[in-house]
């Protein structure tokens, strides 16, 4: 097979050119959904909901609300503005204090609270609502016109301002990433390989399984933004392990003298199988986040799988390809290596082997523990950068009005003092601000015949009539829960089981349901898949189990540290974490592991742990550096939280991973020595005492 794969390298060349080719037209077309909400299940309460509602009131959205501020105006300045906002065709209907009371009586006379909700010392705050089915190219329009009426000087804030602002960042943020990225990997590769223009055929061969990956999701209905932001920069950092194995052993051979073509083709065969076994486990890390209900874990899980798929046909491809085609040039350019001997860390490793497993013990027994204390975030809160224009106009409204949040009701109509009754318990509520209904706005007393079509559609339709609760908490915290819970339980009282309830707070606390379901089952299917892997690889009962657990300490090290920082962390990003990177990071224990066995074979046990740790250490300090730089760029240039906090996570983790492989491992393999050959397949380990030549 790989004498086939050089005989034909002018036929791979063709087809990889042509597919990059097409792959680039293809990226323009791929669809992206900002929206993180819309990967609740289709079957949670709040999708079911919404799917009830635009069914009784076309496609008016529960969460199709953003709050826009005026400052400095009077009350009919702003009812002027509310004229004009009102008229963009996108708009279905603005919210105001004129729609709660009568303007013509001063507004000394107003409940004063009610007042302050809508008009608070000559500022003025509408609520827009418009329609759910438009594009987000309709949505940057919408807040566009907007933003042309209120001007500069005013602000906006809301679920669609935030989606806007993502869709915005997103590819500059990718860019960006790269940019930065690029050049770091570039400089670590050429400190790690031996030839100036290795590197270069590495970059070749990666960068067109991305750009494969890229255009392939056109393929998919859309992705989403986090997916976007974040799978290049993986697919770029954790696709290298690939091209190291293949070129430090090419390195190898050509040290040992053999001609070009038989150094490629034993290169491949070497390396390949360690490839193979590497790629799987990461896959199946990807794969199983399609475990998850939350489906923004099939969206994330499923590009990064395809990605890792492309680059292992790639590597496993084109790189041989390339690096025949220019082994010339990799011999003229060839260098020293850069990176020091790492004998004095495997001398410092044999000597420390007890002290260094018994700390490590330490610190992940109650780092396991730790992990599962975090304060969790479920939603999209931290996404708001304080430092953005869009989160200082959320905090300028904040402070002008306080917090508020919004949540709509729907309940079956025709009970005017059944909805009266059960809107003056909602406003007994402490957190309730305001409502706006038939019976609020209208009156019970008044007939639904002698209101305007229009504005009776707003409010009454298809046998449903809507409430929308204003409420002056956050969108998440445990306030907001409480009131979900309260809300619910309140609106079963008085119509059981035929009432829907939509709102931001809404979806994140079934978002909140959601993913804790999720943990469970993510990780023990990573686990178990990619210890199977491990298992059939080794052909071996004990080594998936170290190997697994060692990763493990890393992950509970790694997702403890925000709670000892006291920092709240984001749940999709802890079940995405443990998946990812035990998936991305066990290649460096498997790499020692694999390595080790083979010396094993020739030498005891602290001669084989040693030539082991000098063997593999540069491949597993390369690969974490570069996987760490993925992920400090990442937490360093994006502005949303759920991003930023899940590169930071790859980042920490990719390093305590390769620390852990480097220093525990070793001692625990030499520690269960015996173990490892009792329970391995046809494995024997050289006696104590001697050593093959």
């Amino acid at each position: 097979m790989p004498g086939k794969i050089l005989e034909n390298r002018t036929p791979i060349v063709m087809l990889f050119s042509i597919l990059t080719i097409i792959s680039i037209s293809l990226i323009p077309k791929v669809r992206v959904n900002y929206n993180f909400m819309e990967y609740l299940p289709k079957d949670s309460p709040s999708t079911i909901a919404i799917t009830a509602m635009e069914n009784a009131f076309g496609n008016m959205s529960a969460v199709s609300a953003i709050r826009v501020l005026v400052q400095n105006v009077s009350v009919p300045e702003a009812i002027e503005y509310k004229s004009k906002i009102s008229a963009i065709d996108s708009v279905s209907e603005v919210i105001w204090l004129d729609d709660n009371v009568d303007l013509a009586q001063p507004l000394s006379f107003i409940n004063q609270q009610q007042l302050n909700t809508f008009y608070n010392d000559r500022n003025a705050l509408f609520t827009v609502m418009f329609y759910s089915d438009l594009t987000i190219n309709e949505k940057m329009e919408l807040l566009s016109a907007i933003r042309k009426i209120i001007g500069d000087d005013n602000a906006m804030s809301g679920n669609s301002v935030m989606v806007a602002t993502a869709r915005q960042e997103s590819k500059d943020q990718l860019l960006s990433m790269l940019i930065l990225l690029v050049p770091l990997i570039l400089f670590i590769m050429l400190i790690s390989t031996r030839s100036w223009i290795e590197p270069l055929l590495f970059f070749i061969a990666i960068g067109v399984a991305i750009i494969i990956n890229m255009g392939t999701n056109a393929f998919f209905k859309d992705i989403s933004f986090i997916t976007l932001t974040a799978s290049s920069v993986l697919h770029l950092a954790v696709s290298i392990d690939y091209s190291i194995f293949f070129l430090h052993t090419l390195s190898e051979q050509r040290d040992m003298g053999l001609n070009p073509k038989d150094a490629i083709i034993t290169s491949m065969k070497k390396s390949f199988p360690s490839i193979a076994a590497s790629g799987v486990t990461t896959i199946l890390g990807f794969v199983v986040l399609a475990l998850m209900r939350c489906l923004i874990g099939a969206d994330l899980g499923i590009v990064l799988a395809k990605g890792i798929v492309f680059s292992l046909i790639s590597v496993m491809l084109l790189l041989p390809v390339l690096a025949s085609l220019f082994y010339r040039q990799i011999i003229t350019t060839s260098h020293r290596s850069f990176l020091p001997n790492f004998k004095p860390l495997a001398n410092f490793i044999l000597k420390a082997s007890i002290p260094i497993m018994i700390i490590t013990s330490i610190l992940a027994i109650p780092s396991y523990f730790a992990q599962q204390k975090n304060s969790f975030i479920y939603g999209e809160v931290m996404s708001i950068d304080k430092s953005t224009r869009v989160g200082r106009e959320e905090e300028l409204i904040n402070t002008l009005f306080g917090k508020q949040n919004q949540m709509i009701l729907l309940v079956p109509e025709g009970d005017f003092l059944q909805e009266t009754a059960l809107a003056n318990e909602f406003l007994s509520l402490p957190y309730m601000t305001n409502i706006t209904s038939y019976v609020t706005s209208i009156g019970a007393e008044i007939p639904p015949e002698s209101i305007s079509e229009n504005r009776l559609s707003q409010l009454i339709s298809h046998g449903y009539s809507r409430m929308i609760l204003s409420l002056n908490l956050v969108t998440e915290s445990e306030e907001s829960f409480a009131a979900v819970e309260e809300i619910r339980n309140i609106s079963e009282k008085y119509y059981n089981n035929t009432y829907y309830l939509v709102g931001d707070s809404v979806s994140v606390y079934d978002m909140r349901d959601v993913v804790t379901q999720d943990n469970i089952i993510i990780t023990f299917a990573a686990v178990i898949a990619i210890g199977l892997v491990i298992l059939l690889t080794f052909r071996s009962i004990s080594i998936p189990i170290m190997l697994v657990l060692v990763i493990e300490f890393a992950i509970w090290i790694n997702l403890a540290m925000p709670y000892f920082e006291g920092n709240p962390i984001v749940y999709i990003g802890y079940i995405i974490i443990s998946s990812v990177q035990l998936g991305a990071t066990v290649d460096y224990a498997i790499l020692y592991a694999n390595s080790y066995l083979k010396n094993r074979r020739r030498y005891p046990v602290r001669t084989a742990t040693k030539k082991a740790i000098t063997q593999t250490v540069s491949s597993i300090f390369t690969s974490s550096v570069i996987l760490f730089s993925a992920g400090m760029a990442i937490a360093s240039i994006s502005t949303n939280g759920i991003i930023s906090q899940l590169g930071k996570l790859i980042g920490s983790g990719a390093a305590l991973s390769s620390i852990v492989a480097t220093f525990f491992l070793p001692g625990l393999l030499m520690s269960c020595d015996k173990l490892i050959q009792k329970t391995t397949l046809n494995l024997e380990f050289l006696s104590q005492g001697r050593s093959k030549a």
